[in-house]
């Protein structure tokens, strides 16, 4: 496992060396837009992620300052990066990721079934499914920005 973890399979969480980094509930869907969509975001797709339809006069500066207090706070091998006056995560290696390690197992699993292997391939599923904590971004998953990834994680699971 990585150094950090960023965790997505049930309630959002981000864990360094030192254990779970303390997020407030701004930072949890700031970071998990931008996990959730994938792309860069600019500052009016995350205003409206973190604010839903009640946004302040400030949101757009608020963004700049919650992006800004998240970098501070991000383990090792999570980043934010700005380009383009947009915003993107990244980690040092997909792995940091646990929906990432998740279709990674999953995809081993299949080919080990492929491979006729059925043993390997029940392993390889179970340390998928255990990595499930709850619903995919936890209370987050209903949200817009969450919904597609969440859902799609989800159909897989059941797979």
């Amino acid at each position: 496992m990585p150094a950090a973890e960023m965790r997505v399979l049930g309630p959002v969480e981000l864990v360094g060396t030192d254990g779970t980094v303390a997020l407030a509930a701004k930072h949890v869907r700031l970071l998990s837009a931008l996990v959730a969509d994938g792309r860069p975001l600019d500052v009016d797709e995350l205003v409206e992620a973190v604010w839903d339809e009640s946004a302040p006069a400030s949101a757009r500066k608020l963004v700049q300052v919650y992006v800004s207090q998240l970098r501070k706070l991000l383990p090792s091998g999570v980043s934010v990066l700005t380009s383009d006056g947009a915003y993107a995560v990244k980690f040092s290696t997909p792995q940091v990721l646990d929906a990432a390690r998740f279709e990674s197992l999953l995809e081993e699993s299949v080919h080990a079934r492929e491979a006729g292997n059925p043993a390997l391939a029940l392993s390889l599923a179970d340390r998928a499914l255990a990595l499930w904590r709850g619903r995919a971004f936890g209370e987050l998953a209903y949200c817009e920005f969450a919904r597609s990834e969440s859902e799609r994680l989800e159909e897989l699971r059941l797979v």
